[in-house]
């Protein structure tokens, strides 16, 4: 616990970044050695620019590596045009396109809430365990 000052809400980690500032604070009164506190809202982020990665950041390898494999694959088969060409309008329009992006869509948004979703957990989970040891 001497790694963070709980007066300014500052947690020291001298990993890639020097000093991360907790908006919520109380997140990290758990024990910082057994597991560190996920930020749902970065996993939220990195999990939208490429399905997987917030899973990845959750510790959660295999079904990051599902998700990856999963996004790899589909994204070629269900939109095989470019996205920007289809964003300007330069694809034709049609009910198939619509479904397909609709199906992938459908897909990226699930995985951007499931990371959000596991972060929390991983948190609430830690918290829980912190406090019944402290008991």
């Amino acid at each position: 616990m001497d790694n963070f000052d709980k007066g300014r809400g500052f947690l020291y980690d001298h990993s890639f970044f020097s000093i991360i500032v907790c908006a919520r604070p109380n997140l990290m009164k758990f024990d910082l050695d057994s597991k560190k506190p996920k930020y749902n809202e970065l996993a939220f982020i990195l999990s939208g620019f490429l399905p997987g990665l917030g899973q990845f950041y959750n510790g959660e390898w295999k079904k990051g590596a599902v998700l990856f494999v999963a996004n790899s694959i589909m994204e070629p088969i269900l939109l095989p045009e470019n996205w920007w060409d289809i964003l300007r309008g330069r694809v034709p329009f049609s009910y198939g396109l619509v479904a397909r992006v609709i199906v992938f869509a459908s897909f990226r948004v699930w995985a951007v809430y499931d990371a959000d979703r596991s972060a929390r957990r991983i948190n609430e989970e830690a918290l829980s365990n912190a406090s019944g040891k402290a008991s």
